[in-house]
């Protein structure tokens, strides 16, 4: 199929990356000099300093990206063998009509994406043997910092690109600590080198051919000028010992991407692979994985066969390998890190879940929860799909608003459980409202949730966003927008139930990140 590359300074590299087809050999082949050489030096007296507005757009840059799995709807990794079952977990207990559960679990199955530190260890290790094997001149891969967040702006794009985009920031982010996830910044308008791409920023271009990339970067590949589909690389501080990640680029070529599938209804799976693996390169991994040992990796250095879906990053081998390295001190040698680099890794963390049946037909209409392992929060929500959207409910027709009522539940940035009331609000005459969260209080690390009142209280113990249902014909949807009185941080969530009965999704804060449910 087809190639990625990638042209980095990146995190363990330094170097430029492709993503190939795999009609042609892999990104950085013996016979392509261009695979080896180092991009230029960051030159700060050349660094544009044009300051630029950021676009959220309801936040989709940081929301979770909906899934559908047959008759049932999620956010994040809500589906069977992602998560427990209720009955998986040690302790039970019921409060006001829902019932919440917690305790450790781990899939037999592992496809729950926790994996085990040597697991790791061996994977990031793999980017050391895959980068020998290319021939690239770099010598050994090294670690990195990888700076202050970056913001994400990408050039002219078709709408279906550009969601593409967004889904691929979504992807990234749902496996990086809050600190470091992507922003989603204002449109370019033009193509810069790298040298000239602001600290700060990561720019995507998708062009039509290759004619106006990097000139340093072009490749002789007069035999099959479609082996390439893209470049990405991340740019580092080359004065430290301890490189520093910057910023990064990504080049995409959508004619080499749409004649690598033989439908079009493909290309869009396509692209949007590519699209993530680039931006991992720009983000800071600037090697690929061993493909014969890990094939399913989205940093596999060739698409070797036809793609149905995009892996979510929060259930992969990948998205745990990248929380890891952000653990492992920069200037670290790759091919000499052991375990306890990797600090006290956990394979199974402590899981929460709540789940709320419909009392007019004593079925489930609601699951929710969060795991937290390795300081990181993967919150989820889960439900029956509607059968129709909430602008077509007759159940809600002639009505002026709609009220969900139910439970948050969650962890702080260190760890600490937390529950708290959850009550959204929707005007059914415009579909926008409120998502307000109140009585949130705080457990202990791996603590099961008390009863109300006997916590202690988080922050203020509240918070409250403005949210909207996008009108886009697949009105499951509800994300929170930009506003003035919303508090920090984004709320997505998806309508569950054959007539809306539930609510449920996630809200994330700079030091809260939980799940929450509802029943109108």
């Amino acid at each position: 199929m087809n190639t990625m590359k990638s042209i980095s300074l990146a995190i363990l590299l330094l170097l430029t990356t492709s993503l190939t087809a795999s009609c042609g050999g892999g990104g950085s082949s013996s016979n392509n000099d261009n695979s080896a050489r180092t991009p230029p030096s960051r030159m700060s007296e050349k660094r544009t300093e044009t300051p630029f507005s950021i676009v959220f757009e309801s936040n989709v840059g940081l929301s979770r990206t909906v899934r559908i799995n047959g008759t049932n709807i999620g956010l994040g990794p809500a589906f069977r063998h992602e998560r427990p079952q209720l009955n998986d977990l040690s302790t039970n207990t019921s409060r006001t009509g829902i019932w919440f559960g917690s305790g450790t679990w781990s899939d037999p199955i592992g496809r729950d994406g926790s994996a085990t530190a040597q697991r790791i260890l061996s994977f990031i290790k793999s980017f050391q043997r895959q980068n020998d094997r290319e021939n690239r001149q770099s010598g050994d891969l090294i670690t990195v910092d990888f700076g202050v967040p970056k913001t994400v702006r990408f050039g002219r794009v078709s709408q279906n690109e550009r969601n593409l985009i967004i889904r691929a920031i979504e992807n990234l982010n749902s496996a990086l600590p809050y600190r470091n996830r992507l922003r989603l910044g204002s449109e370019l308008e033009s193509l810069l080198s790298p040298e000239y791409i602001p600290e700060g920023e990561i720019h995507i271009h998708i062009t039509n051919g290759k004619g106006n990339w990097f000139q340093e970067f072009h490749e002789d590949e007069n035999d099959n000028p479609d082996r390439v589909l893209g470049i990405g690389g991340a740019l580092a501080n080359p004065d430290s010992g301890k490189p520093r990640i910057l910023g990064g680029y990504a080049l995409i070529d959508r004619g080499s991407v749409r004649r690598s599938v033989p439908t079009n209804d493909l290309y869009s799976t396509q692209m949007e692979f590519v699209i993530t693996h680039e931006l991992l390169h720009a983000y800071g991994i600037g090697a690929h994985a061993d493909p014969n040992q890990y094939p399913s990796s989205i940093l596999v250095p060739e698409l070797r066969e036809l793609l149905r879906s995009v892996p979510p990053l929060y259930t992969s081998l990948d998205g745990e390998s990248l929380l890891a390295i952000h653990n492992i001190s920069p200037g670290r040698d790759i091919s000499s890190l052991t375990i306890q680099d990797l600090g006290p890794w956990e394979k199974n963390g402590f899981q929460l879940i709540g789940s709320i049946d419909d009392p007019r037909s004593s079925s489930m209409v609601v699951e929710f929860g969060a795991t937290f392992r390795n300081g990181l929060s993967k919150p989820w929500a889960w439900g029956p799909r509607p059968n129709h959207s909430i602008r077509n409910n007759p159940e809600l027709s002639g009505m002026d608003t709609a009220t969900w009522n139910g439970s948050l539940i969650g962890y702080t940035r260190r760890g600490q459980t937390t529950s708290g009331d959850a009550t959204i609000t929707l005007n059914l005459e415009n579909y926008s409202g409120q998502a307000f969260f109140d009585e949130i209080e705080t457990w202990g690390v791996s603590v099961h949730p008390g009863s109300q009142g006997a916590g202690q209280r988080w922050q203020d113990g509240d918070l409250s966003y403005i949210i909207a249902v996008p009108n886009n014909g697949a009105s499951e949807r509800f994300v929170s927008v930009p506003d003035q009185k919303s508090d920090l941080g984004i709320v997505s969530g998806v309508f569950t139930g054959t007539l809306h009965t539930g609510a449920t999704g996630i809200v994330e804060h700079p030091d809260l990140s939980a799940a929450f449910g509802a029943i109108r």
